[in-house]
């Protein structure tokens, strides 16, 4: 049953990430300059989904 449990939260974080990344490109998004990762929201992005 914990095994359950835990394939179902990796699948509602799984989810977050999805609709996170399903956001329509903004324009100017075609000419070859792709949207600049900020680091530390990426890591605190990761650290809300996963829990560390």
């Amino acid at each position: 049953m914990d095994l359950g449990m835990r394939l179902a939260a990796i699948e509602e974080r799984l989810a977050k990430l999805e609709e996170r990344g399903s956001v329509p490109p903004t324009s100017g998004a075609g000419n070859g300059e792709g949207k600049k990762i900020d680091p530390i929201e990426f890591r605190e992005t990761l650290a809300g989904v996963f829990d560390f």
